[in-house]
């Protein structure tokens, strides 16, 4: 089946005129990793703020076949909210992305459906006033607003939760929704901000193979490519 490039950039053109933004990663990583206490308790001595290096834990990718490749899901879609949450053991943080199809260009998904993914790292305060930023290095984060081609894959044995729990006073929180990750991590990322500008890829260093490829790239013609690169 071919893919209609050009009623995907329409639903990208229509999407981004329509709607706007929605309000609302032996390194660190290593370390990080082997250090047992708690994410608050890591924050320094005397310090109110911690940025600390998560690692994706994935290869580098060096073509879109690759990653298409390995991919079961390629959607556009746009990124309705983001939440962020402490693991259950309080050592590291998970952003949970909300995303809207804009377009399905490969895997059992449907335009119009909204999907929640589960990205590492993110943003949190705790009530004492302490915050800590954990961050994939050398990628760009989602934002709530923007408009993204996705490369996706379910998360094994994760199912949709039931209900939305409940969202303060100390209560049970609203339960993870997400039931995808990034097949590739943050590189199999992609803003898009409609057909005549160009691909935006989340790793901004122009040495990593799909950025030096793909910068420059207008979205039609990325498109395009991403479309020739699924297997058939």
């Amino acid at each position: 089946m071919t893919t209609n490039i050009r009623g995907i950039c329409a639903v990208v053109a229509l999407a981004l005129g329509s709607v706007g933004p929605v309000a609302a990663g032996q390194g660190p990583a290593a370390r990080a990793a082997k250090d047992l206490r708690t994410l608050h308790d890591r924050v320094p001595p005397g310090a109110a703020h911690l940025d600390e290096a998560v690692d994706n834990g994935d290869l580098p990718v060096a073509t879109l076949e690759e990653l298409a490749g390995r991919t079961p899901i390629v959607i556009v879609g746009r990124v309705f909210e983001t939440r962020t949450r402490l693991t259950a053991d309080k050592r590291q943080l998970g952003t949970e992305v909300a995303v809207r199809v804009q377009a399905r260009m490969k895997g059992p998904v449907a335009p119009g459906e909204l999907i929640y993914l589960r990205v590492p790292g993110g943003k949190h305060r705790f009530v004492d006033g302490r915050t800590v930023n954990q961050f994939v290095p050398g990628f760009r984060s989602m934002q709530a607003g923007g408009m993204y081609v996705l490369f996706l894959r379910p998360i094994p044995g994760a199912a949709p939760a039931v209900g939305r729990g409940r969202a303060s006073g100390g209560k049970a929180p609203r339960p993870d929704r997400a039931t995808y990750e990034l097949a590739a991590g943050p590189q199999g990322v992609f803003a898009v901000e409609g057909p005549g500008a160009y691909v935006v890829p989340s790793a901004p260093n122009l040495m990593h193979p799909l950025t030096a490829r793909y910068a420059n790239v207008t979205v039609t013609d990325f498109l395009t490519e991403v479309s020739r690169s699924i297997p058939r």
